[in-house]
């Protein structure tokens, strides 16, 4: 029987599950299937879900409600961090999520319709840990209960215009992001530059390097985190990821000091680290953001610093991008290396 319906779509996915199954048994596969499947059916079929398929670890699921969808979807995030301390890094699950809402063709227990196309595509740009929503959840969600924020536009394979994507911000509780790359970016002599330029022109400095930002964050899959004047921090899956984004705010960088009547030559220093932090509502903290904050200080102007171990996360192809040298500690900065975990870190440059 056919009829349509409006309705809530959301969309999970296990991060890297296809590397995870190349490392697995297949007790190990059928263990994790079973276990997941449980979890994902439990919260959100729990809470007013109708598990419509799974295909291997990504499920999809609809819902009579948006603000019902993002409570269970937040639930279930939670779950899944609560559920990872229990694991080696290496074996902990992270899942993304997307949630579309429309008009959609309900038949022989399946569903068709631009929503679910349009929640696939949103899934593919999701971060890990995080939870993206289309315009049209964002219209329908109660805010009062669920905290969301503007990610940016993207434009999707398939879909015919740039579809506008929020995120939910986890107002109540506190949640992990393993094994992140933290990114954190500062502009030199901006203060200076501040004070002799007009409003307007400051303005659109400011305007154009917050901008990159979030086009950089959303090519390359990182949220942007913190923005304190001219600094931001921006975090990604992986920390690959974060070298590759810092090449291509340098490249954007020199375009921009490249036009004729560039009012201000952007130069800036960047800090780089990995490893697992927390969020609390707009709060981050854990020792990678400190190690990046470091490595941001001492990063001279148009280069990436990088605590040496992370060196070995990098694959070769952003390595090949990437000339190096090693840097120096201050002896004045030796405990405060230390507590930011850094022994020794190593400067970057784009070739």
């Amino acid at each position: 029987m056919e009829h349509l319906r409006t309705l809530t779509i959301v969309m999970t996915d296990t991060r890297r599950f296809t590397d995870r199954v190349s490392l697995m048994t297949s007790a190990d596969l059928d263990t994790f299937l079973r276990e997941h499947r449980s979890l994902v059916v439990n919260v959100l079929g729990g809470m007013g879900g109708h598990v419509v398929k799974e295909i291997g670890d990504a499920y999809l699921v609809t819902f009579e409600s948006s603000t019902a969808a993002l409570l269970a979807c937040v639930e279930l995030q939670r779950q899944v961090a609560v559920a990872g301390t229990d694991f080696a890094q290496d074996a902990r699950a992270e899942i993304r999520i997307a949630v579309a809402a429309g008009d959609v063709l309900v038949q022989n227990g399946d569903v068709f319709g631009t929503p679910v196309n349009t929640a696939a595509r949103v899934e593919t740009v999701t971060p890990p840990g995080e939870i993206y929503l289309t315009e049209a959840v964002y219209q329908n969600v109660n805010r009062n209960e669920v905290a969301t924020q503007f990610v940016r536009e993207f434009s999707l394979k398939g879909l015919g215009e740039p579809v506008r994507v929020y995120r939910t911000t986890f107002r109540h509780q506190t949640r992990a992001i393993r094994d992140a790359g933290v990114l954190m970016t500062d502009i030199a002599h901006f203060s200076e530059f501040a004070k002799s330029a007009s409003p307007t022109t400051v303005e659109d400095v400011f305007d154009w390097w917050e901008r990159g930002h979030r086009e950089v964050a959303g090519v390359h899959g990182g949220v942007v985190r913190v923005v304190n004047a001219d600094a931001f921090t921006i975090t990604f899956d992986e920390v690959n990821r974060a070298v590759e984004a810092w090449l291509d705010l340098y490249g954007r960088s020199r375009t921009f000091n490249a036009v004729p009547d560039c009012p201000f030559a952007v130069t800036f220093r960047a800090g780089v680290d990995s490893g697992d932090i927390r969020i609390f509502r707009s709060a981050l903290y854990g020792r990678p953001l400190d190690g990046a904050a470091f490595c941001c200080r001492h990063a001279p102007i148009d280069t990436l610093a990088a605590p040496t171990q992370v060196m070995a996360r990098l694959g070769p192809k952003t390595l090949s991008s990437l000339g190096s040298e090693t840097g120096t500690i201050p002896a004045s900065d030796v405990s405060r290396a230390q507590r930011a975990g850094v022994d020794s870190f190593m400067i970057l440059k784009a070739r």
